[in-house]
């Protein structure tokens, strides 16, 4: 991912408990995550045509911003008592209705963008819900709170108004043709790589967890195909 002039922010939340932002600057790879919806080059926001995508993007981002805020006062909070900071609670998620159907969207680029936003999103969703999983378990309450309703605006808004406008969501003979492409693919391709990578470079549990993964994932292409079987629908080949 390219940062264009811009900071992101990571946040992380120590073994005990304490949360951590760390600054990532222009230029910065995240890892192995995908882009968030704030990161994407401005100049494709609204170039291509695509008004309602270009609206969501920078809804987005402000949300962004407030959420990097709420976490600022947290880390506030936590490391120095004697400001008087607490730890904000009030973030409300507005769940939005992924509508099935096509795209939205005229140009492939945004489309493409959407696509990585969504990842960014599901990630970030993923990743606040254990944080506050752990800040629970840790003996903080609020700040499990503001980790799990932040982790509910990605998923239920965030995510769901870039999936309606991408078309994430189809008829199921095509949601299963698509979970069995992307399946098989892992199974084969993507996850057996990472083991052999992981194992030349010495990492044996690594590669071994990533071997797992990818037999995991066969085995639901496999249930999935009989599922497309029993709808009597046969999916495209792979070219």
């Amino acid at each position: 991912m390219e940062s264009r002039g811009l900071v992101c922010w990571k946040v992380s939340l120590t073994i005990a408990g304490t949360v951590v932002l760390l600054s990532v600057g222009a230029g910065s790879a995240m890892g192995a995550s995908a882009p968030r919806s704030d990161d994407v080059d401005p100049s494709t926001r609204t170039n291509d045509g695509d008004r309602e995508a270009a609206r969501l993007f920078s809804e987005v981002g402000k949300d962004e911003a407030r959420h990097r805020e709420k976490f600022l006062q947290a880390q506030k909070a936590l490391t120095d008592p004697s400001s008087g900071a607490t730890i904000p609670t009030d973030v409300r998620a507005r769940p939005v209705e992924i509508q099935a159907g096509p795209s939205k969207v005229s140009s492939s680029r945004t489309l493409e963008n959407l696509r990585a936003a969504m990842k960014g999103e599901a990630f970030a969703y993923a990743k606040y819900t254990l944080y506050g999983d752990r800040a629970r378990e840790t003996g903080q309450p609020r700040l499990a709170r503001l980790f799990h309703r932040t982790a509910a605006v990605e998923r239920t808004e965030h995510f769901a108004e870039h999936a309606s406008l991408a078309g994430a969501v189809r008829d199921t003979g095509t949601n299963l043709c698509a979970t069995i492409k992307g399946e098989t693919y892992e199974g084969t391709r993507i996850y057996p790589e990472y083991a052999r990578q992981a194992s030349a470079a010495g990492d044996s549990e690594v590669a071994e967890v990533l071997n797992g993964t990818a037999k995991d994932e066969l085995r639901h292409a496999k249930a999935f195909s009989k599922k497309v079987a029993k709808l009597g629908r046969q999916c495209p080949t792979s070219s």
